[in-house]
């Protein structure tokens, strides 16, 4: 588990190459929480590299910084490998998010299953972007991306784009995407039990998020994004 965060004044640049080896059979759990100062600009890449039969979980949290850069990307060339990743992001005010999580399936019957969400406040943006690349002997492989976010503000912006690109025809894979706002529907039925309109919101995207990082089983992570959803900046 990293934890990056940062106090104090004036502007800062922080930039970080974050690398894994797996070797064959090995299983890695990595955590990463990104809660720098808002005069801070965060630039992550993060690279694995697979052999056969290694299983390498990522769930990652970005948000703080006044911009962001977050780049993941799994080299998958051990036969049997898996990749799977949860990621997490909240923006609000001004900041800029830049959410990158992609794979690359070189070896035979891979798995990648890539699963993002984020959080849109005040007049901020978040970019979701994800390739899942299978290459000509990555056979019998399985490539998945989703990414879901929620819009809050008029004044805020979101887009996602997912890519596929596979060159064998002896593959599954597929990807989703959606933006949207809060279900009205949930917010009257949440209304109707006395819970005022922005207490609502705040337990509908704890929900949200939360449901992918509590996998990650790590008390702190779970911590941190029910924090994050009480102390969203606005709605509006």
């Amino acid at each position: 588990t990293d934890t990056y965060t940062t106090t104090g004044k004036g502007n800062a640049v922080h930039g970080k190459n974050i690398y894994f080896f797996l070797g064959k059979r090995s299983k890695v759990q990595y955590n990463y929480l990104q809660d720098n100062a808002d005069t801070v600009t965060d630039l992550t890449h993060i690279k694995s590299f697979e052999d056969e039969f290694a299983e390498f979980d990522i769930y990652h949290i970005n948000h703080g910084s006044s911009k962001v850069l977050f780049s993941n990307e799994s080299n998958q060339f051990g036969k049997g490998s898996s990749y799977r990743v949860y990621g997490v992001s909240f923006t609000g005010r001004k900041q800029k998010m830049d959410i990158r999580d992609s794979s690359f399936q070189i070896g035979e019957e891979t798995i990648a299953d890539i699963q993002v969400r984020g959080v849109v406040t005040g007049s901020s943006s978040t970019m979701h972007r994800g390739n899942v690349d299978m290459e000509e002997d990555s056979r019998k492989s399985n490539g998945f991306y989703d990414s879901k976010i929620l819009l809050l503000s008029k004044q805020g912006y979101a887009n996602t784009k997912p890519a596929l690109m596979i060159k064998n025809n002896d593959t599954r894979s597929k990807h989703g995407s959606a933006i949207s706002n809060v279900d009205e529907d949930q917010i009257l039925y949440l209304r109707s039990r006395g819970i005022p309109p922005d207490e609502a919101k705040r337990i509908i995207t704890a929900g949200f998020v939360a449901s992918l990082i509590e996998r990650a089983m790590n008390d702190i992570f779970t911590q941190k994004v029910y924090e994050y959803a009480e102390s969203l900046d606005e709605y509006d």
